[in-house]
């Protein structure tokens, strides 16, 4: 199995999004199409997903369903669904705590617009634009770090 940390600012979640549905609140900024062809990735890599971003913090469990509506993407979440909180908040640290709190030996992507990552993350990252979200450009950097290619 395979993990895919998810950010949700800058990645799904983006001021494009927030402007074309006219700013109706967190919920709205989540680009459906983006968080599908996810669902599509998990699938067919396979990986489960596990949320690094900071709305873990504040999002419970129950509804990630209601954000992920019209996608599996809520079934694929791992047991073990989100990043441990640390005081610093440093991203790299929280992942590498989460890997080794979950004895994790596999393949793993960081979907985020942000760099604060040790040097050992950059080749499973996948750095979204914070404006943007992610785009066309990052599904092909995805399918090219999976081996997806043909697939989907």
């Amino acid at each position: 199995m395979n993990i895919i940390f998810l950010d949700m600012d800058g990645v799904l979640a983006s001021a494009r999004m927030a402007i074309a549905s006219s700013d109706k609140g967190l919920w709205s900024s989540v680009d459906i199409h983006a968080a599908r062809f996810l669902s599509k990735v998990a699938r067919e890599w396979p990986a489960k997903i596990v949320i690094s971003s900071t709305w873990r913090i504040n999002v419970e469990h129950h509804n990630w369903q209601y954000i992920f509506q019209g996608t599996d993407l809520f079934n694929q979440f791992h047991n073990c669904w989100k990043t441990p909180i640390t005081s610093k908040g440093f991203r790299g640290n929280e992942i590498d705590l989460w890997i080794k709190n979950n004895n994790f030996t596999g393949n793993y992507l960081i979907l985020d617009d942000n760099q604060d990552f040790h040097d050992h993350h950059k080749k499973h990252l996948i750095l979204t634009d914070v404006y943007d979200g992610m785009l066309f450009k990052h599904y092909k950097k995805i399918l090219d770090k999976t081996q997806l290619h043909g697939k989907l």
